[in-house]
């Protein structure tokens, strides 16, 4: 990937991803006001359930990415056909297996999960349509392999910024016009999965035309080839869910909905910042995939120590700005709630993310290697550790929601800071501290932006929003500028902003 398409794709994820949780941010309060907290927990749960019916997808899909670009990085269009038309019809299979056993957890919905019964129905309907929209996404999920085989991500960031703008006009019509429901939201969900479908088939023409859906012969050796590895990356997913958002199915079960309102608001900061991490992680993928396929060099390595340092800076302005104002954050943005409880619980589940943002792009290059196993055992590995710790935590203690934000933690830790800069190293041969440099930079980032924003805040107290932001804008500046100062060097940032003003000056004399 060229600097200049990577910094277009890099952009265009942020803006998405930015647009999304904007959307998640109105929308939170919005709803907890319209709905209730109670009903409004039903929402990420629903959400979650989207993750657990995901893990079956995960086994087809995780690794035909891979498969598919590195036979279109190497012309071999015949191999890049058979891999992607077959698993397009696994897929399609899947999703019409599974649409049985959706029915029947809709109908036996009260066994599972505790839901208060003047809300029974409608929680149904929600779920209904939420796994409604979980399986048209199966069914597509090989639609999106164009825009990463392709080198072309910016354009799938433009398609979620599209449906984010899809997302928020079906809100406002249905709020508008039709009493309150926690319904709509699975409306919406299932809405977007059928824009998302056509935006993607649309793509997949485009980028790749030489892809054919049903045509090509159905290939069981290439379906073995891509689930077997993939497999691994669906025991990986089971171990991520463990770790983060079993926790909210726990609440609900032992603590109830109200509390699990609490909770679910708590997190809407996190997941995005986790989603974030993951989508700006994601822009390096196809280049790191696309050097593998070349072969393993210093290039190689290179590559992923400057992912790591973009990824992590990015991550940890964003949590070191956050943890700084998390307290006025959500004075204004849920007023009538704890904002005390809420900020402890938001920091417990975000601090581990500033290590996540500067390992992603080496946890990325197990997929790369096709080394997917021991990664996801150590992954099943802490998300039970971190189960068992939340199990005793609510079984043994009065910890509460404190406790069972804080149990996963430890596990995080261990991965981010141990195993996942150490496993490629081994794989590869590499010394064993040439990940940590990235991990360092993440870390003294979130330091110089946290005490910026706190000491943005004794000068200027973010009593509203617009202060909020003031703060938040300046300490993300200026920590942005010193992290990359230290990361790439005064020299290098200098030579970045006068080509980026030479282009600016260029043209502006074009246009006169």
């Amino acid at each position: 990937m060229g600097r200049k398409r990577m910094t277009i794709s890099l952009t265009a994820n942020i803006v998405s991803y930015g647009t999304s949780a904007l959307v998640a941010l109105v929308l939170t309060p919005f709803l907890v006001t319209r709905v209730g907290k109670e009903a409004y927990s039903f929402y990420p749960l629903a959400n979650n359930f989207i993750l657990y019916i995901g893990i079956l997808g995960i086994a087809l899909n995780s690794m035909a990415a891979r498969f598919v670009t590195v036979a279109v990085v190497r012309g071999d269009t015949r191999e890049a056909n058979a891999y992607f038309s077959s698993i397009f019809k696994v897929n399609l299979a899947l999703a019409l297996a599974l649409v049985p056993v959706s029915t029947l957890f809709v109908a036996n919905l009260q066994h599972i999960l505790t839901v208060p019964p003047n809300a029974l129905n409608e929680v149904r309907i929600l779920f209904g349509l939420v796994l409604l929209a979980a399986l048209i996404r199966i069914g597509a999920s090989t639609l999106g392999i164009a825009t990463f085989a392709s080198d072309r991500l910016d354009l799938r960031a433009a398609t979620d910024i599209a449906l984010s703008g899809v997302r928020v006009v079906a809100y406002l019509a249905l709020f508008s016009i039709l009493p309150p429901s926690i319904i709509y939201v699975g409306v919406v969900a299932a809405a977007v999965e059928v824009a998302s479908l056509a935006m993607n088939w649309a793509l997949t023409r485009k980028l790749l035309p030489r892809i054919t859906y049903f045509s090509a012969p159905f290939s069981l050796g290439a379906v073995r080839a891509v689930v077997t590895p993939g497999m691994w990356n669906a025991v990986r997913q089971v171990g991520a869910i463990m770790l983060s958002s079993l926790a909210l199915l726990m609440c609900n079960v032992f603590l109830g909905p109200r509390a699990t309102g609490d909770f679910a608001i708590a997190l809407t900061v996190p997941t995005f910042v986790a989603g974030l991490v993951a989508a700006v992680g994601a822009v390096f993928v196809p280049a790191t995939t696309y050097r593998f396929a070349l072969g393993v060099g210093p290039e190689l390595v290179h590559e992923v120590q400057r992912a790591q340092k973009i990824s992590g800076i990015i991550s940890s302005v964003v949590i070191g700005i956050y943890v700084a104002v998390a307290l006025d954050f959500f004075r204004l943005w849920v007023p009538s709630e704890d904002e005390e409880l809420l900020r402890a619980l938001s920091i417990l589940c975000v601090v581990h993310l500033v290590f996540t943002g500067a390992t992603w792009p080496v946890s990325n290059l197990n997929i790369s290697m096709n080394r997917v196993r021991v990664p996801a055992l150590a992954m099943i590995v802490a998300g039970a550790v971190s189960v068992g710790l939340a199990f005793a935590t609510l079984r043994f203690t009065d910890w509460g929601l404190v406790g069972l934000a804080a149990s996963s933690l430890v596990p995080n830790l261990f991965l981010v800071l141990a195993f996942v800069p150490l496993y490629p190293c081994k794989e590869l041969s590499l010394p064993r501290a040439t990940f940590y440099p990235g991990i360092g930079v993440a870390l003294l980032s979130f330091s110089l932006v946290f005490g910026c924003a706190l000491a943005l805040k004794s000068v200027v107290a973010p009593t509203s929003w617009l202060g909020l932001a003031a703060v938040s804008l300046s300490a993300g500046c200026i920590g942005l500028l010193l992290s990359a100062m230290v990361a790439f060097g005064p020299k290098v940032i200098g030579e970045a902003a006068r080509s980026i003003g030479a282009r600016a000056s260029g043209s502006g004399r074009l246009g006169t």
